[in-house]
């Protein structure tokens, strides 16, 4: 997402893009996407760092197996709530905007086992907090949301 993020925000999609295509593994647990991009990103922008500026972002990365209804996820800074007709369940992440490293140090991969009807929600702001975060100021950062229900 680089709305309202000018010429940087989109170049930094497209090099972290870039980077998910080349770090990508079909067999790889969601974890390792996160810390490969992790590490690929602090490789790229050692030099900008000093300057203060560099790429960051909130990922989750989802693995889900049709046959056994498995869902396997990790992320930073996003929480996914999966629910159904008799429960609503949010499991949180810790975000990684103030220890990077740390956080990437001690990310796994969570296994959530699902069933039919149930679904799973994410999303990258939580609207009550889309007011606070603008105040006065235009709206112009997207809010990506995803839903997938079994």
């Amino acid at each position: 997402d680089c709305t309202g993020h000018s010429v940087e925000g989109a170049l930094a999609s497209v090099s972290m893009m870039s980077i998910l295509n080349q770090v990508y593994k079909e067999d790889g647990a969601p974890h390792w996407l996160i810390k490969d991009l992790h590490n690929s990103l602090n490789n790229m922008q050692e030099q900008n760092l000093e300057l203060g500026y560099g790429i960051g972002c909130e990922m989750i990365a989802l693995k889900f197996n049709n046959q056994t209804l498995e869902l396997e996820y990790s992320a930073t800074g996003l929480s996914l709530y999966h629910f159904n007709d008799k429960s609503f369940k949010q499991y949180k992440t810790k975000t990684a905007a103030f220890d990077t490293d740390r956080i990437i140090k001690y990310i796994r991969t969570r296994n959530l086992k699902l069933s039919e009807g149930d679904g799973i929600f994410t999303h990258s702001e939580l609207l009550k907090f889309v007011d606070l975060h603008r105040g006065q100021e235009e709206q112009t950062d997207d809010i990506i949301s995803l839903r997938l229900k079994i």
